[in-house]
């Protein structure tokens, strides 16, 4: 670690000299501005970019070496995530119509992706979302509530043989994913430019708790799809009444760990977080009296109604994750 000896001049001011190594590198003249940022533990980050002009990257991919779309889709997604701003796919020869299916696919799947400039060989991507405009407590709040009536209309569905509802939350899954992208994204993008995260009014560590949350609210949007997709297969076999019942009470149990624990994230409560951990337990008591009901019976839709009671107690354990990074981030 290099130290400098503070001064002061004019009995007001206080100085401190620079590395001429990092002056040098940098290429910075006398009258530069440079930035200053305090961190949350007091230290100081001096910065010679004082806009995100600095941090535009470019990433190019050669479709003449990632010849499979499913495979270019991936690295589209993941240069998304990682945090650039523009995504260059090149090739030597015309670019095929799986390949640009592929990029279109990316482009209306991740948000703020646009294809801005488009030749026969070459497709070039520019991010046009301002992350400013989009900050990532808003995001999760939307994700919280998408996920939550995605679970609801899942359970719903079950037993009043509503095919249009299960398949309009399988259709859903898409939107999740979008969702945890940027969450994603944003917490890239903060750990890369520490002038965006204060411009934002956030942290890298209230970014990343908040990207904790959001992996686990995607899982709970999976299981609501796996709800729904056995929805379909049951069709309009009978359910028992005490089964039904039993499966909408357990829901609704998971349903309010998922209330409290984002309660706990949204109004910083880290007793509401510490109370909601034992709403774990009744949850996995009820489960485990359906699944040993159906083991006795003899029923064609047993099967599926196990996968349903197991997604159930699948999204209380991912809520109650949730109240579990919550006490991480308060304490």
């Amino acid at each position: 670690m290099d130290t400098r000896k503070v001064q002061i001049t004019g009995g007001a001011s206080y100085m401190i000299t620079l590395p001429k190594e990092w002056i040098q590198s940098l290429n910075i003249k006398k009258n530069d501005t440079l930035g200053l940022v305090i961190q949350p533990d007091k230290t100081l980050t001096i910065t010679p970019y004082t806009t995100t002009e600095h941090t535009q990257k470019t990433k190019k991919l050669d479709a003449d070496t990632i010849t499979n779309p499913a495979y270019l889709y991936r690295y589209l997604i993941g240069s998304y995530i990682a945090g650039y701003n523009n995504i260059e796919i090149k090739s030597q020869k015309k670019l095929t119509p799986p390949i640009k299916n592929a990029i279109r696919t990316f482009t209306r799947t991740a948000i703020g992706q646009e294809i801005v400039e488009e030749t026969e060989n070459r497709i070039l991507i520019k991010d046009l979302l301002n992350p400013k405009e989009m900050p990532v407590e808003n995001t999760l709040k939307r994700f919280y509530l998408i996920v939550k009536g995605m679970h609801e209309d899942a359970i719903n569905s079950l037993g009043t043989y509503d095919k249009q509802l299960s398949e309009d939350v399988i259709k859903q899954e898409n939107e999740t994913n979008r969702l945890h992208w940027l969450i994603a994204r944003h917490l890239n993008l903060i750990m890369n430019d520490t002038t965006l995260a204060t411009t934002m009014n956030t942290t890298t560590w209230t970014a990343n708790s908040y990207y904790r949350v959001s992996m686990n609210l995607e899982h709970i949007g999976d299981h609501a799809v796996i709800i729904a997709k056995n929805n379909v297969e049951i069709k309009e076999k009978k359910i028992d009444e005490k089964t039904l019942t039993d499966i909408k009470n357990a829901s609704k149990q998971a349903i309010t760990i998922l209330n409290e624990s984002m309660e706990s994230l949204f109004k910083k409560d880290i007793n509401t977080a510490q109370k909601n951990m034992d709403l774990m337990e009744k949850l996995q008591t009820q489960c485990q009296q359906i699944h040993t009901r159906l083991q006795h019976q003899k029923n064609p839709t047993t099967v599926q109604l196990s996968y349903i009671t197991t997604s159930i107690e699948r999204t209380g354990e991912f809520s109650k994750n949730i109240s579990e990074q919550m006490i991480d981030y308060l304490v």
